[in-house]
């Protein structure tokens, strides 16, 4: 959201400092940083004490795929060739980058909604099955299972 704000300033602007970045750039190191040490604290914590590296790794490896898939997105965007103006243009001021920037923003948010749902119909069907968790954890003498 905060590089389709730029790009909408930079094209009123007749000129526009390289500073203007430092903001967004800090923004995503900061964002990328917290996910990443999240994400592999929590395959960290969930993974059986065998498996944590294989956990990690697979973890890595999505994130890999993602960028993959982000890297041939772009150039998509770039070669498009039905498109009579594309997102991203050899000259900026040509292309559609506000519009670009909307789009990879609103792709994770829909995806945060999706996992919200998910996860919520993932709880409400645990609830509804913990039961068996329970007759388990007395089997085995040990106390309440752990939520995943």
């Amino acid at each position: 959201a905060a590089a389709g704000v730029l790009e909408r300033a930079r094209r009123r602007a007749p000129e526009m400092s390289v500073w203007w970045q430092l903001g967004i750039y800090s923004l995503l190191a900061l964002g990328e940083s917290l996910a990443s040490v999240a994400g592999l604290q929590i395959f960290d914590d969930r993974a059986p004490a065998g498996r944590r590296s294989l956990a990690q790794a697979l973890y890595l490896l999505a994130q890999a795929a993602g960028n993959l898939l982000a890297g041939v997105a772009l150039g998509a965007a770039r070669t498009a060739p039905s498109a009579a103006v594309p997102f991203v243009a050899p000259n900026v001021d040509d292309g559609l980058l506000a519009w670009y920037f909307a789009l990879v923003g609103a792709v994770p948010a829909a995806a945060a909604v999706v996992f919200a749902a998910v996860r919520s119909w993932g709880s409400s069907r645990a609830a509804g099955d913990s039961s068996c968790a329970t007759r388990a954890s007395a089997a085995s003498g040990a106390g309440a299972a752990l939520p995943l």
